[in-house]
């Protein structure tokens, strides 16, 4: 509906109070919501209810610092993952051990034996892998041969058996055992390998993602098995938070990647498949 308003008839409504009030509560929900994708489904919201010439002023009432505003403001719309990610990157690093979502470059990752890549954009350095506290989840994005879409590798706790992260000279190798296989195009596997720099803090990541398992060589397979009752009654407590906050986003504006991220939130363990390229044109106008 804002796509197709007259610039003058969307300006007005960028500055009425209740608008207003939505994009701030939207804007808060960026530290808060606890997943990657959640937050990228958030920014496109603010991007697609705000006019490009009214987004300064917007984004320099929403953050604090003006690093975090510029970086928003920088949100191409072509290059829109790209730039999203590095103004993600940078809002939530700033939080530290205590950011919801702690988000690291790989070197590699396997599934299986088979090897899995970072999708292919000129503008995509690293290859990301998110750490999401909210929804208790590994997830990362990988391309994709058969289809010009990015494809989620979504690593969700009560599907994951076990886990175990060692170190090994300069790197550190996580690898995630899963209860039920786990599908990219023709390969399945259950167990997902991840290779990082040593310098980087997984296991801290690692305990907030799975709280209640403990990693060490020495622990039983019993010790670090999943699906007890307060898993499941925390990802219900989640459900419905995410229901809220996708209510709230879709009450203002109409997007289909908010009924993907929807599904991406509750879905049966079984289904990893996500579709990246959401953004439609004109977006940005």
């Amino acid at each position: 509906m804002l796509d197709s308003s007259p610039k003058d008839i969307r300006k007005k409504l960028c500055q009425s109070d209740d608008h207003v009030g939505l994009l701030e509560d939207l804007a808060k929900a960026l530290t808060d919501i606890g997943d990657y994708e959640m937050q990228v489904a958030i920014s496109e919201a603010l991007c697609r209810m705000t006019p490009r010439k009214l987004r300064e002023d917007f984004a320099g009432k929403w953050f604090r610092f003006r690093s975090f505003a510029s970086a928003f403001t920088s949100i191409r719309d072509k290059d829109f993952e790209t730039d999203c990610r590095t103004f993600l990157n940078e809002l939530n690093s700033y939080f530290g051990n205590s950011r919801r979502v702690f988000s690291f470059p790989c070197i590699q990752a396997f599934l299986d034996s088979a090897e899995l890549f970072k999708p292919e954009d000129e503008f995509l350095k690293e290859f990301w892998v998110d750490f999401n506290i909210g929804t208790s989840t590994i997830s990362f994005f990988v391309n994709d041969p058969k289809n010009t879409l990015w494809e989620l590798i979504h690593l969700p706790k009560d599907v994951v058996s076990m886990y175990d992260l060692q170190e090994c000279d300069d790197q550190k190798i996580l690898e995630v055992h899963m209860s039920t296989p786990l599908s990219h195009g023709e390969i399945t596997g259950k167990i997902v390998k991840i290779i990082f720099s040593a310098e980087h803090n997984i296991q801290t990541a690692l305990t907030r993602v799975f709280p209640d398992k403990p990693q060490s060589s020495s622990v039983s397979k019993e010790a670090l098995q999943l699906g007890d009752s307060s898993t499941k009654m925390e990802g219900m407590h989640l459900t419905h938070s995410t229901d809220v906050l996708f209510k709230l986003i879709c009450s203002a504006v109409h997007c289909s990647r908010f009924i993907s991220v929807k599904c991406h939130l509750i879905q049966e363990p079984s289904m990893n498949k996500h579709q990246c390229r959401r953004l439609l044109p004109g977006m940005f106008a």
